[in-house]
């Protein structure tokens, strides 16, 4: 095929695309005329599905601070489900471009009832703190979290949401969770964040408090929309919540100023300097005996023993005891308690005569109504068993306890 006809042949092939994706358009817009929205239902059906428990109604709210101030606004989660109440709607998502350190997504909204259509970019970073570019499932993740939010901005443009703001205000209280006082509201955030490796001060910060007593209400529902914020991806901790770099003092060098020599003092001033001095010296004096501390038990494997009391392993050198998970990577094995000494029965260390001489009175002097069954128990059978010193001894026993009773 030559180069001509090849470019015919695209044309042909793009026309014949463009011309499909019209008539699904033009299809799509004739369902959503023929079957338009009802306002009050799309807001019931928000009111519904948002508010179903507190967990789906937290995550339909952020919070990010931003130049001192913090801007909130319906999540990810949340246009999701107003996408689904509103109805008669198109989104779609793309890249636009990765570069080296940044990537760029745009999301798109088409309302086709109104026949409003708006685009909306984002662009993220793909680099660490360090300017380190991230590896490919990394950019992957970042991609996806952007294409996200740019959907979002795409169909919160279309869909007003001056009509939602009701919807939205109730989605807030039902996050905030009416039957649990202000109080547990604040331990349980400040105690959601410390599990995050996130301190007090550093909550208190972001959000413009002194202590954990000033924090409000309005204050809790900007800490839930900060975590529904780490969740989506929209922001980070480090962002979040920014620590404060420590002031590093200059070195003794150049930077340092020379000092001026001291004035000759007078006899008053001259021994209240001599002894701030001996204090001083003293002072240091007293810092370098301290001796350093002892360095820790290595917990030598012939010191270690099992300690029947605390029913744990022990060091005998140190006295801690040895957790579980270092006795097995030791492979010590738990002593075996001493076997009881078997009991001895009577006649056990008499010969067979002695103890048929025994057996002869006692069978003369009594009588036994089940003498086959004693017999029998004591394992005595014709022929002789070979446990026949064991049986007679046995038979013994139960003769004395007879004759005793």
């Amino acid at each position: 095929m030559e180069a001509k006809d090849l470019g015919v042949a695209l044309v042909r092939t793009g026309e014949a695309l463009e011309a499909i994706t019209r008539g699904e358009i033009d299809i799509q817009i004739a369902t959503a005329k023929k079957y338009p929205r009802t306002l009050s239902k799309v807001r019931d059906e928000v009111a519904i599905m948002a508010t179903q428990d507190q967990n789906t109604a937290e995550g339909c709210w952020y919070a990010l601070p931003r130049g001192g101030k913090v801007i909130e606004g319906p999540s990810v989660r949340l246009a999701e489900i107003v996408q689904s109440a509103y109805g008669n709607i198109r989104t779609a998502g793309r890249v636009v471009g990765i570069e080296e350190q940044w990537v760029t997504v745009e999301g798109a909204c088409h309302d086709l009832e109104k026949n409003v259509a708006t685009t909306s970019q984002v662009r993220r970073r793909i680099t660490d703190r360090n300017g380190r570019r991230y590896n490919e499932d990394m950019i992957i993740v970042t991609i996806n979290a952007a294409l996200s939010i740019a959907i979002r901005n795409a169909i919160f443009k279309v869909i007003p949401t001056a009509f939602l703001k009701p919807v939205f205000d109730k989605i807030k209280q039902v996050g905030m969770g009416e039957e649990r006082t202000i109080v547990e509201h604040r331990k349980a955030m400040f105690a959601y964040f410390k599990g995050q490796g996130v301190s007090a001060e550093r909550v208190l910060k972001a959000i413009g408090k002194v202590g954990e007593a000033d924090v409000s209400l309005d204050d809790i529902a900007t800490l839930k929309g900060l975590a529904t914020a780490l969740k989506e991806g929209t922001t980070t901790l480090e962002d979040a919540f920014p620590v404060e770099k420590p002031t590093t003092p200059l070195k003794a060098g150049r930077h340092e100023h020379k000092k001026k020599p001291p004035k000759p003092a007078q006899d008053g001033a001259a021994s209240e300097t001599q002894s701030q001095t001996e204090a001083e010296r003293g002072a240091e004096q007293k810092a370098a005996s301290v001796p350093p501390p002892e360095p820790p038990c290595p917990h030598k494997r012939g010191d270690i023993k099992w300690d029947d009391m605390a029913a744990a392993w022990v060091c005998t050198a140190c006295g801690e005891a040895i957790a579980d998970d270092a006795a097995k990577r030791l492979q010590l094995k738990r002593p075996q308690p001493p076997k009881p000494p078997k009991p001895t029965g009577a006649g056990d260390d008499m010969s067979i005569d002695e103890l048929l001489l025994e057996i002869a009175p006692l069978m003369e002097e009594l009588t036994f109504p089940e003498e086959t069954d004693m017999f029998a128990k004591c394992h005595i059978t014709q022929p002789l068993h070979r446990n026949l010193p064991e049986s007679l001894a046995k038979l013994l026993g139960i003769l004395r306890d007879r004759q005793a009773t």
